[in-house]
């Protein structure tokens, strides 16, 4: 996955460039996670009927996967502070995921492992 792959919406507020720049830049530290990526949706949001309220902002994160999809969501007063926690939680899901992966898979796919057991017989 590179930069230009991710897909970043901005709802009921200003596009500016540095929450983007820095979205990407969180997003893109652990680049190796998002090896199995299709896609990757950012929604930034604002509310403006409960502007100056506590949770007025807003963040959803996609991330497809073959087979599932990983999504998170983070609220609250500060889009940085949204940012911050929505790749952190992003990251462990993430990692959680390969985790499973690699467990049910194997060190070898079950599919190169029935393959070799035919193979022999």
């Amino acid at each position: 996955m590179e930069e230009k792959d991710i897909q970043v919406s901005f709802v009921g507020m200003e596009p500016t460039e540095a929450l983007k720049k820095y979205l990407l830049e969180k997003i893109m530290k652990k680049e190796n996670l998002f090896s199995e990526a299709t896609s990757i949706e950012v929604f930034l949001k604002e509310f403006i009927h409960s502007r100056g309220v506590e949770h007025d902002f807003r963040l959803d994160i996609n991330v497809k996967l073959p087979n599932t999809v990983v999504r998170v969501e983070e609220r609250g007063s500060d889009m940085y502070a949204n940012i911050d926690k929505g790749t952190d939680i992003l990251f462990r899901r993430l990692k959680r995921y390969s985790d499973k992966k690699e467990y049910w898979e194997g060190k070898a796919s079950w599919k190169i492992l029935e393959a070799e057991e035919a193979a022999k017989a």
